[in-house]
């Protein structure tokens, strides 16, 4: 006997293999969406919908939390809201305008169903008022696609409906509300919605500003406006941006533009820390991919560079056409994309001109660093195995120090000295570096202690016969002296009335 679900077709022996509503529903919620990019789903809808206002509610209460988006676009009437409520409602390769940021007609429908069990739409245009609502409880009762259409009345935040505009609605917040500690749940429930604004900040942040002759569009959490956030640091002067090409094809041209953050050094703690995000500089760098002024996919070089520390202030706008999606492989979250063979091959024979910058400035400022101080405490000696560090055994104090000690003390010291060089732990500064670099410091040094260094050290060069004005230069440019100019520049001036 046939399952009610297969009609046998008399013609050509096929049947209709319907799914099952109850089992189906269940599989698309597992799309991968997290709270942040499920959030950014339903705004693409309201941008798409020509919103400038768009409002985000999130009301902890328990089980009965809600999250709201409201909008103040074009909104629907009753036959579209009907359209937009079907799984899938327009195809990938249906013609779209040149700005509307969906892909493939299920965003609202499978972002919503990822973070909750009830999905309601409230939609006014033209002084008609729509519901519809999901719920997946009662589609796993009757195993059947129902979709329901509520009073306004019961949706909340109805009230703030506009002239025209649409409201989405979710309840029943399984996935971020577990209902078992409600302490834990409301600090939880508040960092992940802190975390999202975040993400949205980035993700629209050329909707939030003016840029051109785009509209701008406002977008409030909790009544808090978020602020653009420029993951290229274009506003900071320390900023270096490269040449913009286009590589024009069929589909439309791709455009490209390196640019180089700024050394930690030139920025404030929390500059830097914003520029590098929750997974940091080197996790972060890499092609950042725009899809009609949306960001898409960032952090990656699509496996055509590899991610690594010299690097990790490299970041290239990649920006394409929706006419482009099928050749970038666009998926259903927007959040993964594949470059075609084409661009791949011009991306990897420019990559290495695009990270020489960023290279340049690591490199560029620690050999600038060496070789410009003229008492360095450490060497950097470079031979064909690679590149070491030790301690400079010519250093003024060390060679006064082994002026003083007999013979057996200066074997001694120096056996010291090269176990120190030898067991510089080079694994614990890498990784130190690669994480906070802002904070590895050396240690500070006090007044005493650098009052005590100056002199040993100028009388050191004093024996040698060095003019004060030779040892002034010296001191300027080699630390712990560069650094604390204006006490070392004391204590000389002590010491030469002194000598006077």
């Amino acid at each position: 006997m046939l399952d009610g679900n297969v009609r046998p077709d008399a013609g050509n022996f096929g049947f209709e293999a319907r799914p099952s509503a109850a089992s189906l529903v269940q599989s698309l919620r597992d799309f991968g969406y997290s709270l942040e990019t499920a959030l950014a789903d339903i705004v693409d809808n309201s941008i798409s919908a020509n919103a400038t206002r768009i409002e985000i509610f999130a009301k902890f209460d328990g089980p009965d939390s809600a999250i709201g988006i409201l909008d103040d676009g074009q909104g629907m009437g009753a036959e579209q809201l009907q359209l937009a409520m079907r799984l899938a409602s327009t195809g990938p390769s249906e013609g779209r305008q040149p700005d509307d940021l969906g892909r493939f007609g299920m965003g609202m429908k499978t972002a919503s169903f990822s973070q909750c069990r009830r999905m309601t739409v409230l939609t006014r245009k033209a002084k008609v008022t729509s519901t519809a609502r999901w719920d997946l409880d009662e589609v796993s009762r009757r195993d059947e696609w129902y979709v329901s259409r509520p009073p306004a009345t019961e949706v909340p935040w109805s009230d703030r409906l506009g002239e025209t505009g649409t409201l989405v609605v979710w309840q029943n917040l399984d996935r971020i509300v577990s209902g078992t500690d409600e302490g834990s749940d409301s600090r939880t429930f508040a960092r992940r919605v802190s975390e999202a604004a975040d993400h949205l900040e980035m993700v629209f942040h050329r909707f939030l500003q003016r840029e051109g002759g785009h509209r701008t569009i406002r977008i409030t959490v909790n009544r808090r406006d978020l602020i653009a956030f420029d993951p290229f640091g274009r506003k900071h002067a320390a900023t270096i941006p490269g040449p913009v090409e286009r590589l024009w094809t069929k589909a439309g041209a791709v455009t490209m533009q390196p640019f180089t953050l700024p050394h930690h050094s030139n920025v404030d703690q929390n500059t830097w820390e914003r520029l590098g995000g929750r997974d940091g500089f080197i996790k972060n760098q890499g092609f950042y991919l725009y899809r009609a002024r949306r960001l898409i996919v960032w952090g990656t070089w699509f496996g055509i560079a590899k991610q690594t520390e010299r690097t990790k202030l490299t970041r290239v706008l990649l920006e394409i056409p929706s006419s482009m999606d099928e050749a970038w492989k666009i998926n259903v979250l927007k959040a993964s994309a594949e470059p075609p063979d084409y661009v791949r091959r011009r991306l990897k024979t420019l990559i290495e001109t695009i990270v020489s910058t960023s290279k340049r400035i690591y490199t560029h400022r620690g050999v600038q660093q060496a070789a410009l101080a003229e008492i360095p405490t450490w060497q950097r000696i470079r031979t064909r195995t690679g590149i070491r560090y030790q301690i400079n055994s010519d250093h003024p104090l060390i060679q006064s120090t082994l002026a003083d000690l007999p013979a057996d003390r200066r074997t001694q010291l120096l056996t010291v000295l090269s176990v120190c060089s030898r067991t510089l732990p080079v694994d614990s500064l890498l990784h130190d570096l690669s994480e906070a670099p802002d904070q590895v410091n050396a240690t500070p040094i006090s007044v005493e202690e650098l009052d005590e260094v100056t002199r040993s050290t100028v009388a050191a060069l004093r024996q040698r016969g060095l003019s004060w004005e030779r040892i002034t230069k010296m001191l300027k440019s080699s630390p712990p002296f560069d650094a604390n100019w204006d006490e070392t520049a004391r204590v000389v001036g002590q010491i030469m009335t002194e000598e006077a």
